[in-house]
């Protein structure tokens, strides 16, 4: 599984790399999620957001 996780902490993303280790593709990104993060988590499965990403109908549509 692609999982694409914004706004993590660092001590979130390491407990996330050694809970799936093998196991799914990871993809971290500091910031809140925007339009402009779309074409570099097109192909993902799985998204994780925080309070501050916005998952907007735009958002919604422009992944699978």
């Amino acid at each position: 599984m692609r999982i694409a996780f914004f706004e993590l902490e660092e001590w979130e993303k390491a407990y996330f790399e050694k809970e799936f280790i093998n196991s799914h593709e990871l993809f971290f990104f500091e910031k809140p999620l925007t339009q402009a993060e779309l074409p570099q988590i097109k192909d993902v499965d799985a998204l994780v957001v925080f309070v501050h990403s916005q998952v907007t109908k735009e958002i919604l549509d422009g992944i699978p």
